[in-house]
């Protein structure tokens, strides 16, 4: 029986990786995060990250992407590795084409908001520097569905509508984000078990949902939106998905479905 180690099982798509493994009939293994364990880890799941709040916590964010995995990877035995990375990655990138996993990239380090994609950048550098034959990193874009935390942006607008029954969108009803479910995500990550050799993928949906279809999803089950007045607009470049299209499969989940079951009955 092949032994899955999951780094990061407490968190959004951790835990959901963690019950679905387990349901597949693998043998798991969970890990504190000042754990460095003992042994062959077999096929291991790098989901230890932080995400809203890493630049409250500067120290933290490089801790759980770069110094713990390099101790993990320094100490450690394993047959692959997966690290999960981020799209957003690709927040400094021009153009209307959309952004391929070899491009050079651009990052600002005096910028504070730039901290969180170079540690995930020495993230997996350090990944790739392995002298292990199976490594993946996935760069996820914005992960939705069930257990999402209130942080997030469709998070906090679902908790606040149903809160108070009406909310402010502080960015352009033209800004938009890449979504992709999380149920999506861990599919396609046990896909990955078998997966042989090097790789990084874009886990993405590969389309921009604006804040103005979403916001008519709220609006649909009786949440007042109001955009807030001259607001910036804030997107991100389009996400190429073909690489993972053709060693995995598009992913199917919809936000806006999502949204729409969520607030069914509201």
């Amino acid at each position: 029986m092949k032994t899955i180690s999951v780094f990061g099982h407490r968190g959004f798509i951790g835990s959901l990786l963690l019950q679905r493994t387990r349901e597949a009939g693998y043998a798991v293994r969970t890990f504190s995060r000042d754990e460095i364990p003992e042994g062959d880890l077999g096929h291991v799941f790098y989901a230890i990250g932080l995400t809203a709040d890493f630049r409250r916590r500067p120290w933290e964010t490089a801790d759980a992407h770069v110094c713990y995995l390099n101790r993990l990877l320094a100490q450690c035995r394993f047959e692959s590795f997966c690290y999960l990375s981020s799209t957003r990655i690709y927040a400094r990138q021009d153009g209307v084409k959309p952004v391929e996993e070899d491009e050079a990239l651009r990052v600002l380090s005096t910028d504070p908001s730039d901290l969180y994609n170079l540690s995930k950048l020495m993230g997996e550098s350090l990944v790739l520097a392995s002298a292990c034959e199976n490594l993946l990193i996935f760069r996820l874009s914005n992960v939705f569905g069930e257990g999402m935390g209130e942080d997030c942006f469709l998070g906090s607008l679902l908790a606040e509508g149903r809160k108070n029954g009406s909310l402010e969108i502080r960015q352009s009803p033209t800004s938009g984000k890449d979504y992709v479910s999380v149920d999506d995500v861990v599919e396609i990550l046990l896909a990955s078990i078998s997966k042989r050799g090097r790789g990084v993928y874009n886990l993405a949906s590969g389309q921009t949902t604006t804040h103005q279809a979403v916001s008519e999803v709220l609006i649909r089950h009786g949440i007042g939106v109001r955009f807030l007045p001259d607001a910036p607009e804030v997107t991100y470049p389009p996400i190429s998905i073909a690489r993972l299209e053709r060693d995995f499969c598009r992913p199917g989940g919809s936000v806006l479905a999502y949204l729409d079951a969520c607030l069914e009955g509201f």
